[in-house]
C-alpha cells in the first residue's frame, strides 16, 4: 500500500482538566488525541497548532484516513 502511515497510542487515564468539559469520559477525549496526534504526524504539523486550529475531536482532513 503507497502512502504515509503512523501511529500513536495513548494510556487511557483522567481527562486532563483544561479540556475535560467537552468529553464525557477519557476514553472518548484520548480516541480524539490519539486521532490529532496521527494527523499530526501525517501532515508534518505540530500537535497543538492542530489544537489552536480547533481540531480536536474533529474528523481528519481530507486525504487523511484514521483508523
Amino acid at each position: 500500500m503507497p502512502g504515509r502511515q503512523a501511529l500513536d497510542v495513548e494510556l487511557v487515564t483522567d481527562t486532563p482538566p483544561a479540556v475535560a468539559a467537552g468529553y464525557p469520559d477519557a476514553v472518548t477525549f484520548f480516541r480524539a488525541w490519539t486521532q490529532l496526534e496521527v494527523v499530526a504526524k501525517l501532515t508534518d504539523t505540530p500537535a497543538l497548532t492542530l489544537v489552536g486550529r480547533g481540531c480536536l475531536g474533529q474528523p481528519p482532513p481530507a486525504g487523511v484516513e484514521v483508523e
